[in-house]
């Protein structure tokens, strides 16, 4: 049980990443991993977008899938902090042809959303994953994208996959798992499970995206620009740039200052 006045939301922190020279130690209060740096983030107005081709598999087009994550990124919309409203918003970009995991460390991005019909070689356990792009010696975000098993939502219910898909943009803002049960970023399903963010969960989102005093002059365009393309080659270069992938090694990290960390909704095995 959480001390009295203490949270149980998780702030995301660069110990969790493989390649941390820094082991994570558990917070005495919150039991939240600490020991590196905690995510953090420039820009508190994200852009998002979905892959054009839909799910087959779900019977879905890119109109249907838009919907979806945009109910779900829309359940972190308008939440209200002690003083003042939270800055955090996402912003849908066009739709993107590309379907890779990357982070262009020169050339233009995007933060993409794929609906993944053919999940061999993925954790099979997992519902949804998302892989965050960061700084490993600072915490700062680049950008993130989610991956999300289409065959594993077949049977579920609209409000089912809307509420995997919100968990998943928890993790978008730089939520970790939470310690709450009942939180909606529990990392296992579980009974009395949240549809919406809690409480605790919107306190967290706070932490990471306080007030602004000026929200109109946030920027979601990602980082080095937009681009609806897989590695696009960089403009007034003679090379391609292609994106780091998933499993980057201490020595690229060391050079790009960027490293990835992934993060997923577990199946519905419950944790309590």
């Amino acid at each position: 049980m959480l001390a009295p006045g203490a949270h149980a939301y998780c702030i995301a922190n660069t110990c969790q990443l493989s390649s941390s020279k820094t082991p994570c130690t558990e917070d005495a209060i919150t039991r939240c991993p600490v020991g590196g740096k905690p995510f953090f983030f420039v820009q508190h107005c994200l852009s998002y977008s979905v892959n054009v081709r839909g799910s087959g598999l779900l019977g879905l087009d890119y109109e249907g899938t838009v919907s979806l994550v945009s109910e779900a990124m829309s359940k972190w919309d308008d939440a209200q902090c002690t003083s003042g409203p939270c800055s955090a918003r996402g912003f849908l970009f066009p739709a993107v042809t590309c379907d890779e995991i990357e982070n262009n460390t020169s050339g233009p991005n995007a933060n993409i959303w794929v609906f993944v019909d053919d999940w061999e070689g993925l954790d099979p356990e997992a519902l949804a994953i998302t892989t965050t792009h960061i700084n490993p010696y600072t915490g700062e975000v680049y950008g993130s994208d989610v991956s999300v098993q289409s065959g594993a939502l077949v049977v579920f219910s609209r409000e089912r996959v809307v509420t995997i898909l919100a968990h998943e943009s928890g993790h978008v803002f730089g939520l970790g798992h939470s310690n709450n049960a009942i939180s909606l970023m529990v990392e296992r399903e579980g009974p009395g499970l949240a549809h919406d963010p809690t409480p605790d969960d919107l306190a967290g989102l706070c932490a990471l995206h306080p007030p602004q005093p000026d929200d109109s002059a946030c920027d979601p365009t990602p980082r080095h620009g937009f681009s609806p393309l897989c590695g696009e080659p960089v403009e007034n270069c003679t090379c391609s740039t292609r994106g780091s992938k998933a499993t980057p090694s201490v020595a690229a990290a060391a050079l790009l200052l960027m490293v990835t960390w992934v993060r997923s909704r577990r199946r519905g095995r419950s944790v309590f």
